[in-house]
């Protein structure tokens, strides 16, 4: 007799369950705040800064390296991929018809050199600019592990409203700082996509035939939003409190041939003089 009722209260509880339910509507709003130690301590993000090209062989070993490193670390590391120089040309006809090439982009690799030096080739947060910051894939790994769970001088937090008829995206950035610092430092906030599957040349056996059809080319450089060097948030001549926070917002009307659900706002605090990277975040469009 208890089994016969039972379903039509479980029936009763569900549809009572579905009815409580808010409905999702657009715009989409999402956040993203700091990563932090098991102390609670903010850590201070790695960004890889990954050059390359769809016509360059060597690239897909770069691009198996950068991979590891993501899988190993998570959200604690930030990539980017820049297809710049000779190596990112594109063809009229046959497999390389795609444009990855953008104007920050083209512009970033001619101050840093990167491609000059021979693709791929990465930064890691800027670090040695003008010395040692031109990494190949087997520097790539050792400099990230030894850049991880690094304090950080500030957090950067993300918050992203995407309005799916219009393709606009409004983006607010709040840079907030932890400990007291005095440097000059700029802001950059920059478009990237995920998961585009186009041809890639390749020169390693080991990954398949010398053209990969079917590559999937992961954290591509699009566009930037306030431009290729960012915008001041602070001339660096006096000392900035611990607890300032700078905020900037802006808005963005995303290319409807990309896949929005692909597209992340990557965002970064640099020092102005030397273009070492203080903070960095990342955050999906929707």
């Amino acid at each position: 007799m208890k089994q016969r009722y039972l379903f039509p209260i479980v029936i009763l509880a569900w549809l009572l369950f579905l009815l409580s339910c808010d409905k999702i509507e657009p715009p989409y709003v999402v956040a993203t705040g700091g990563t932090v130690d098991p102390g609670g301590n903010i850590i201070k993000k790695v960004l890889v800064e990954e050059y390359t090209g769809h016509q360059c062989p060597n690239c897909p070993r770069g691009a198996v390296v950068v991979d590891q490193i993501q899988k190993t670390y998570g959200s604690k590391v930030i990539v980017m991929s820049v297809h710049a120089g000779f190596f990112a040309r594109t063809s009229s006809t046959g497999y390389y018809t795609a444009e990855y090439r953008t104007i920050p982009g083209t512009e970033m690799d001619n101050f840093f050199g990167l491609s000059n030096a021979g693709l791929p080739k990465g930064m890691i947060n800027r670090s040695g600019f003008n010395t040692n910051h031109l990494l190949g894939p087997d520097d790539l790994s050792s400099v990230v592990a030894a850049a991880i769970n690094m304090p950080a001088p500030m957090s950067l937090q993300i918050t992203n409203t995407y309005h799916d008829a219009s393709f606009l995206a409004q983006i607010q950035v709040e840079a907030k700082t932890i400990t007291k610092i005095k440097r000059k430092l700029m802001l950059s906030v920059f478009i990237v996509q995920d998961s585009i599957i186009s041809p890639q040349k390749n020169g390693l056996p080991e990954l398949g035939p010398d053209v990969l059809v079917n590559f999937v080319h992961r954290h591509v450089l699009r566009a930037a939003v306030n431009g290729t060097w960012g915008e001041e948030l602070h001339a660096g001549q006096q000392d900035i409190p611990t607890g300032t926070s700078f905020t900037k917002s802006y808005q963005y009307t995303m290319n409807p041939a990309w896949n929005a659900k692909h597209i992340g706002i990557v965002a970064f605090v640099y020092d102005g003089e030397n273009y070492e990277i203080l903070q960095a975040a990342e955050k999906h469009l929707k």
